[in-house]
């Protein structure tokens, strides 16, 4: 976890679907000042972890269960995340990664209207 996390900022967002909870037990997850300002750049996964505020391994525990947006493949090894869609994804409630498909799918046909 970052060094910051029990301050609690304006960009703090309520995921109900971290760590499996029901909803309404939900954590706070907080995107930290240490996040890099280029929205549209591609992050690693400790940024990911570190901009969600969470611990590299709960990160990877995550991802292992289809919980966070998929990653971008580079030289088909090298995993990126778009800092862009985890914003987009911590505003839309960090819905499952299946769910978070289909709503990034939609969004994509309505701006393509």
């Amino acid at each position: 976890m970052s060094n910051n996390s029990a301050v609690l900022s304006p960009d703090a967002i309520k995921c109900d679907h971290y760590a499996g909870r029901p909803p309404g037990n939900g954590s706070l997850l907080v995107a930290t000042s240490a996040a890099p300002d280029n929205f549209g750049a591609l992050i690693t996964a400790e940024a990911a972890a570190q901009l969600c505020d969470v611990s590299l391994r709960t990160w990877r525990r995550l991802e292992a269960e289809g919980m966070v947006p998929k990653p971008v493949r580079l030289a088909g090894r090298i995993k990126r995340y778009r800092r862009g869609e985890l914003l987009a994804w911590m505003e839309a409630g960090c819905p499952a990664g299946e769910q978070w498909e289909n709503i990034r799918q939609v969004e994509q046909r309505r701006r393509a209207r």
